[in-house]
């Protein structure tokens, strides 16, 4: 806050809601120096930590974030959310009084690929077997909740044709290392976050990427793993509600399919759909995942539209030259790939042979 109030030149400023003091701060500053903000949503609290079971509507948490939210919104000149289920569930609690944009973040498109089995050291170091890989990849979050597919897998442990990797860590990352411990499954390995270089190589190792989604999460958190699934072509399974982001992006572009959470049965008739599909049918899925990627949600577009509305927010107020950017604790997240603005864009037209695919 000192930085921001003494600092000599300032046109405006740009704030994330992580931390959740960084936006008390921003109209702190604002207030006193008189310059416009930017708010960049990545998720929403105390929508997620109240969904969770985490603090109850009427706890102190609860009832300062809710202050604090409802007096960003109301000075924000620009407000930045990653979906329009982010919008329905603002605009349900709280006045706006600036303009609201959707635009997802990037994806690290520069460090994507889609690298073949034949020259993939990643799938021969963990796959040497060549079975078919159902993976899960990123941040295992009690938000999105990973029970459904690991029961799944458990019950396909006699299949040998089935390889289930769970990649990364979280708090939901201990149910599967405790089925490991305690059952011992050949057909499921827990590895920990790949570094950046190697995710081209880890993405890549997957023959079919599944995303998962809590039943009360849509317009909360976004799952920005789908992205990076389909940079590298791969097609998805999305566990979670039809009526999400992630939904709407399978139902419209046809990357993939969708089932409920704690429907084990229809998952595990999913996997062994997809599993005895002919392979150049489930690639064609996954290449009009990365057209899409490709064609709607490269960085260095996303990354201009978001310039333009920071730039478009200074424009409106008394120039002051320099913006002040109060960093988010979580910035990295946002380089991680999410779903874009299907409001903002066209979708492709439908290939009727790959959504005759995806419907069977």
């Amino acid at each position: 806050i000192m930085r921001g109030l003494f600092v000599r030149r300032m046109a405006g400023i740009l704030v994330s809601r992580s931390p959740p003091m960084a936006s008390f701060a921003a109209l702190a500053i604002s207030l006193v120096r008189g310059v416009p903000i930017t708010y960049w949503l990545m998720d929403l609290n105390p929508d997620q930590a109240a969904s969770l079971g985490k603090t109850s509507a009427r706890s102190p948490f609860t009832r300062a974030m809710r202050w604090l939210n409802r007096r960003i919104y109301a000075r924000a000149r620009e407000v930045v959310v990653l979906d329009r289920f982010m919008i329905d569930r603002i605009e349900r609690q709280y006045p706006v009084r600036g303009r609201i944009t959707v635009l997802p973040p990037w994806p690290h498109d520069e460090a994507l690929a889609d690298v073949g089995p034949g020259s993939n050291p990643f799938r021969a170091e963990h796959n040497p077997q060549e079975r078919f890989v159902v993976m899960y990849s990123g941040n295992h979050s009690l938000a999105s909740p990973i029970t459904t597919l690991l029961e799944a897998a458990l019950w396909l442990r006699q299949d040998p044709r089935f390889l289930f990797m769970f990649i990364g860590g979280g708090l939901g990352k201990r149910e599967v290392d405790e089925a490991i411990a305690i059952q011992r499954p050949a057909n499921i390995v827990s590895l920990p976050y790949q570094p950046l270089e190697r995710i081209q190589f880890s993405l890549s190792a997957a023959d079919l990427h599944v995303v998962t989604l809590g039943n009360d999460m849509p317009g909360i958190i976004h799952p920005c793993k789908i992205y990076g699934a389909m940079a590298v072509g791969r097609p998805i399974l999305l566990i979670g509600p039809r009526r999400s982001h992630a939904g709407d992006l399978i139902d419209r572009f046809h990357v993939g399919w969708q089932v409920d959470q704690g429907d084990v049965a229809t998952t595990i008739a999913v996997l062994e759909q997809v599993a005895s599909m002919a392979a150049d049918k489930r690639d064609a899925i996954g290449a009009r995942g990365r057209t899409v990627v490709r064609e709607r949600f490269a960085k260095s577009r996303l990354c201009a539209e978001f310039c333009d509305v920071v730039e478009r927010s200074m424009a409106a107020a008394p120039a002051r030259e320099d913006a002040l950017v109060v960093p988010a604790a979580n910035s990295a997240a946002a380089a991680t790939g999410a779903l874009g603005p299907l409001s903002s864009f066209e979708s492709l037209p439908p290939d009727p042979a790959v959504a005759a695919e995806v419907a069977t």
